[in-house]
């Protein structure tokens, strides 16, 4: 894979977080000190950032033959991943191939910004790695406190900070070689920021399992904060070459778009529900797992409540017949939720540019609305590759 990293402008803050409080205090250091470092984290600021593969570097899913008529082999390829500035106007953009006008006349309109992110990671809200404990429930029950705390190792984003733009370019082919072999290219492009509208930070955490001795495992618990516009596109300019492995050209406007999108979605809880990985099988085929909420009382409530027991209240719809009983107080920390539109004001609703549209290549568009799911919260969840081939 060859692929090319910039940094522009990059100011690295080293800070020595102290142990007694979550609270940490940066200093500036050189990077020949970074040795003389014993502290509980590292914190990096990143100033006019951008990261950038080339674009015929690729992550392949390779599909096998079948032998059921219905059925054909299918290949999957993702191009070109590049992070950069989120800034619109003219001689902003650039397409995949660096080449070519591309007028960034709004937000998402070219996949690549000519520019890096000013504040990826502001100064006084950087990234922050480190080395943690937390309380909390295990498998069992067990309220782990004090020395029992396990380690946590971790990633904390920033909670403010200019948007960016997160772009890639991918192709699904099917039956290759065969009578029905197909192409189909794609872009997806995300200009926003890895932080929720009211500020909560994407999280990575890494731990052990606190299951049994004999059983334990690495674990990840995965806080996704997204806000931003997003649109996928498929249709191409006369120019493209549309053909396999070849950087194609995209039309500037159409596509599906998704304006003011907001998301939270909380993965795994510390030492009580984890991912976990695995493989399956013998032919590459792999498990991804999110491990079942423990049916114990204390856990459970933990996790859907944020405290020991679950106070309820009756809830009765239009249907006054029929009514159910809710979560008084819902676990904020554990709550996602995905909002297609800004929610804040019903009169914005409506708005051309606000929730979900359909663009054509003409910059034609057909607004369908706003959507949202509220309360996301999974209790048990595996995904297994079935058709990856060697």
């Amino acid at each position: 894979m060859d692929f090319s990293l910039l940094f522009k402008r990059l100011p690295v803050l080293l800070a020595v977080a102290v142990v007694s409080s979550p609270a940490y205090a940066m200093v500036a250091m050189e990077e020949e000190e970074m040795s003389d470092v014993s502290g509980a984290g590292i914190a990096i600021a990143l100033d006019d950032f951008s990261f950038s593969m080339a674009p015929t570097s690729y992550i392949e899913l390779t599909g096998t033959a079948t032998a059921l008529p219905q059925w054909r082999r299918g290949d999957a390829r993702y191009y070109g991943l590049t992070l950069s500035g989120g800034q619109t106007g003219a001689a902003t953009g650039l397409t995949f191939a660096r080449t070519g006008a591309c007028n960034q006349n709004v937000s998402i309109s070219c996949p690549i910004g000519a520019q890096g992110s000013k504040n990826f990671a502001p100064v006084y809200d950087p990234y922050v790695l480190r080395a943690f404990e937390y309380d909390g429930y295990n498998f069992q029950g067990t309220f782990l406190t004090g020395a029992n705390r396990p380690t946590v190792l971790e990633l904390i984003g920033p909670s403010n900070m200019d948007n960016w733009r997160w772009s890639f370019w991918g192709e699904i082919e099917v039956d290759r070689g065969g009578a029905n072999q197909a192409l189909l290219q794609s872009q997806t492009i995300i200009n926003g920021r890895n932080a929720t509208v009211d500020g909560k930070p994407t999280i990575l955490r890494i731990f052990r399992t606190q299951d049994t001795p004999a059983a334990s495992t690495l674990g990840i618990a995965y806080q996704s904060a997204l806000s931003g516009d997003f649109r996928f596109s498929v249709a191409q300019t006369a120019a493209s070459p549309n053909a396999r492995e070849m950087v194609p050209f995209f039309n500037q406007n159409e596509g599906v778009r998704f304006g003011n999108v907001d998301a939270f979605l909380p993965i795994g809880r510390l030492h009580s529900q984890a991912i976990t990985l695995d493989t399956s099988g013998t032919s590459g085929n792999f498990e991804v797992r999110l491990t079942p909420i423990p049916n114990i009382a204390s856990v459970y409530n933990d996790i859907y409540c944020g405290a020991a027991t679950c106070a309820t209240t009756t809830v009765t719809g239009l249907d006054t017949t029929n009514s159910l009983q809710a979560i008084t107080s819902p676990n904020a920390q554990t709550r996602g939720y995905i909002r297609w539109g800004d929610f804040s004001n019903p009169a914005n609703y409506t708005a051309a540019t606000n929730g979900i549209r359909f663009v054509s290549p003409s910059n034609v568009s057909t607004h369908i609305g706003v959507a949202r799911l509220e309360g996301v919260l999974i209790q048990s969840l595996t995904l297994t590759t079935q058709g990856a081939g060697p």
